[in-house]
């Protein structure tokens, strides 16, 4: 777990640095990932462009990505308490939880394994004697920065329908939830993934998730995280001239009863206290007939 995973390898981080890996729910260090810097970051973008351009992943047609990516959802499945084991010490949540997380994340790549040969293009009436069609291709390099609340699940919602597409990706995991990407991209390559296809870089995102979006060879970014830093990000890859994709936690702010009723509501369900970042409710709950108005 001390090491990036690229093209396909455990590769020591370039600076020689490794930071602590916290279990939340004991405050107690259990492992040490790598910390990653540039160098990394670029290596990584040439292994997933070589592996694009010119390495198997790149030559392999929709049908046999959309196998492959079915194995590996088959994979997942099979590691379900391992996976779940290494994302609820990684992350805090309990068990039950994640091993939901594994299994949204095997969902995903079932969904996407089985729409890859599914991407149509359109073919446009015009003027006689001309044929006008759309064809749909793979942008080529994608970036993936991931949230330390649902790493599984994201990498599942972000990585599945990329690679189905045919791109090669590189992903900058939390610095704080690494463990169970790591895991994911090695069972990847099992699954039999060519090398390149799937690149792990862990450490600060101020440092290298701002690398990944500025690198001239990624086509690419997707941010999942708060908008504060998506601002960062958004202006990052739109000064390096590509698209960002965006889901950004927002905080909306209550007062008077209904903060009240929210908090009550909120703490009387044993996830949202034991897990409370989400980006969607735990619960909902209607008001009738509480307020007056005047006109």
């Amino acid at each position: 777990m001390d090491k990036h995973f690229i093209n396909g390898k455990w590769a020591a981080s370039t600076s020689g640095e490794t930071s602590a890996a916290i279990d939340p729910s004991t405050g107690k260090e259990y492992g040490r990932i790598a910390v990653g810097t540039i160098e990394d970051i670029d290596a990584a973008v040439k292994a997933a462009r070589a592996a694009f351009e010119n390495g198997p992943w790149g030559r392999l047609t929709a049908a046999e990505r959309g196998r492959l990516l079915l194995k590996f959802a088959a994979l997942i499945i099979e590691k379900k308490d391992e996976l779940a084991a290494i994302e609820s010490r990684d992350t805090g949540k309990p068990r039950t939880v994640a091993r939901n997380d594994v299994d949204a994340a095997a969902r995903y790549f079932e969904y996407y394994g089985g729409a890859a040969d599914k991407v149509y293009g359109d073919t446009i009436p015009y003027l006689n004697n001309h044929f006008v069609a759309v064809v749909r291709e793979a942008k080529g390099v994608t970036g993936h920065i991931l949230p330390w609340n649902y790493p599984m699940q994201m990498f599942g919602r972000t990585l599945a329908p990329s690679l189905a597409a045919g791109n090669a990706t590189v992903l900058k995991p939390a610095e704080a939830a690494s463990a169970s990407i790591l895991r994911l991209a090695e069972l990847a390559t099992e699954a039999g993934l060519p090398d390149g296809a799937i690149n792990v870089v862990t450490g600060a995102g101020g440092k290298i998730g701002t690398a990944l979006a500025g690198h001239p060879g990624v086509d690419f970014i997707s941010f999942t995280g708060s908008p504060e830093v998506g601002q960062i990000i958004q202006k990052t890859a739109a000064d390096n001239g590509f698209v960002a994709n965006f889901l950004c936690r927002t905080i909306y702010a209550m007062s008077g009863v209904g903060y009240r009723l929210m908090r009550g509501i909120e703490h009387g369900r044993f996830q949202g206290n034991a897990f409370p970042q989400k980006c969607h409710p735990v619960c909902r709950f209607l008001l009738c007939s509480l307020f007056s108005f005047v006109s």
